[in-house]
């Protein structure tokens, strides 16, 4: 811990250049690996990533099949002409 979280009251006053110090205690659950009780929690940001690439795919085959690509990169102004290409026709 730093910046006056819990558990700093056990640090105050430690030298780091003191040869007995022997770092930041060890949480108990953690001395022999990673906790066997685990859970998923990345479903949601796996669901979010799979309907950003699904909705990427969509914009992308859009534009590649109407024959305009370039119109997905350019810059539109306020009355929604692109700026430094032809409008289509």
């Amino acid at each position: 811990m730093c910046c006056g979280g819990k558990g700093d009251e056990a640090y105050k006053g430690k030298d780091m250049k003191d040869p007995n110090y022997k770092g930041e205690p060890v949480n108990p659950k953690l001395e022999n690996g990673p906790v066997e009780e685990r859970s998923c929690t990345d479903v949601i940001c796996c669901c979010a990533f799979i309907i950003f690439v699904a909705g990427l795919f969509v914009v992308l085959s859009n534009g590649l099949a109407n024959g305009h690509p370039e119109y997905l990169l350019a810059v539109y102004d306020a009355t929604g002409k692109p700026c430094g290409l032809e409008p289509v026709q």
